[in-house]
């Protein structure tokens, strides 16, 4: 067996498994393009079948008008796929009748007798669909690396065929490029392959985080949920026993709300909610969590330091200054609204409370601070005693010192 016909046999094999991987693939959640490069990645198996077949037989003018036509169809193919996969914009019809309009000029010019003309405007019509491809790649700065190895071969297929009409038939070199294009052909298929797994579990992980973050996220204010809060509280609790520090537990209800709901839509109320729950998740940064139970109620959990005399003042200066940053206006272009907050808050001892009991603590002094009018926060000490933080006036809002958050 003539080397040659191994070296097809081998390249038509590793074609038709490509075809193979790209037809799984298609299965998977993938992006455009993969149909292109099966199409592409069979029809270049069936020509090197083709070629093993009429090995050794000499070419005549209608086989090669019909290898013309088939390899810039493989070749249109494969940079169809790859500009759709990388997200390109790509007008196919345009794309599909330059192909026939150029294929049919090859056929004309080989038949007329100027088959020289008619090989290279076939390879130029290669070179720059494979070139332009390839810098659509690296200008789209796709972050998967095997796409970026596929574009310089892409490249090199391109300055490949560019040899053929000028070396195809030069005794030595004929192998040699025989070979080249068939190894270039093979390992492009295979890193556009490699590409699109890589690309599926790529997806496959962002959809995973997506479908965590669904599961413990508000889809509104992007706060965790009630269904989060016992895992959060976990934490909380572990950290507070192993460091011997505490944690203040916030329960906000919005004063107003219902009204603004009420007057203006539940449209305004979804923009005072994620307003507000913005504003909560700047402030509190790393040293807390803000969780939305449902409506318009919101529970804080804020680390504190371990010296308990000091967390007094710091759960107290917190709950003030969210009092402060929900009383602010919210305007979306059309009115401004104005809401506040009665809040309870209350004290981990450390002691193994449950969050049902702090929870429900924290309700109860939340709505005796919305019974003695609202904009206030009704707190429970370590020492289980009943503190009123009142709202302030403006004189005092003006003149008190910036509130230092808890470290």
């Amino acid at each position: 067996m003539h080397p040659f016909q191994v070296i097809m046999i081998i390249s038509t094999a590793a074609l038709l498994f490509v075809t193979a991987l790209f037809l799984v693939i298609r299965t998977m959640p993938s992006k455009a393009g993969i149909g292109w490069w099966l199409g592409a990645s069979l029809l270049q198996a069936f020509l090197y079948l083709l070629a093993l077949i009429f090995f050794g037989e000499e070419q005549t003018l209608v086989g090669g008008i019909i290898f013309f036509s088939l390899q810039m169809t493989v070749n249109q193919s494969l940079a169809l796929g790859t500009l759709l996969f990388i997200g390109e914009s790509v007008h196919i019809k345009h794309r599909m009748l330059l192909l026939g309009a150029t294929a049919l000029t090859v056929a004309m010019l080989t038949v007329g007798g100027l088959p020289f003309l008619g090989v290279l405007l076939f390879v130029s019509y290669n070179a720059v669909v494979f070139i332009r491809t390839a810098v659509k790649i690296f200008r789209n700065k796709v972050d998967i690396n095997c796409l970026k190895f596929a574009a310089c071969l892409l490249v090199a297929m391109g300055l490949h065929w560019l040899d053929f009409p000028f070396m195809g038939d030069v005794e030595w070199f004929l192998p040699i490029g025989f070979l080249l294009g068939m190894v270039l052909v093979v390992t492009t298929f295979l890193a556009l392959a490699l590409a699109a797994l890589l690309q599926f579990k790529k997806q496959t992980k962002e959809s995973e985080y997506k479908a965590i973050q669904a599961s413990i996220r508000d889809p509104l204010t992007g706060l965790y949920n009630r269904s989060h809060l016992d895992n959060l509280f976990s934490e909380y609790t572990n950290e507070a026993d192993e460091a011997d520090r505490s944690f203040v537990l916030l329960y906000l209800d919005l004063d107003g709300f219902k009204a603004v709901n009420d007057t203006y839509g539940h449209k305004a109320g979804d923009v005072i909610l994620t307003t507000i729950a913005q504003r909560m998740k700047r402030w509190l940064g790393k040293k807390g969590d803000a969780v939305r139970i449902g409506g318009d109620e919101l529970v804080v959990l804020n680390r504190l330091r371990s010296d308990h005399s000091s967390n007094i003042i710091y759960g107290t200066s917190t709950a003030q200054s969210l009092l402060e940053l929900i009383e602010q206006p919210i305007a979306d272009g059309k009115n401004t609204y104005n809401v506040s907050a009665s809040i309870g808050g209350c004290y981990y001892k450390t002691d193994g409370q449950n969050l049902e009991e702090l929870l429900g603590q924290a309700d109860k002094l939340m709505y005796s601070a919305k019974k003695s009018g609202g904009k206030r926060t009704h707190f429970s000490d370590f020492k289980g005693k009943d503190n009123i933080i009142k709202p302030a006036t403006a004189d005092e809002k003006y003149n008190r010192e910036p509130v230092v958050s808890p470290s």
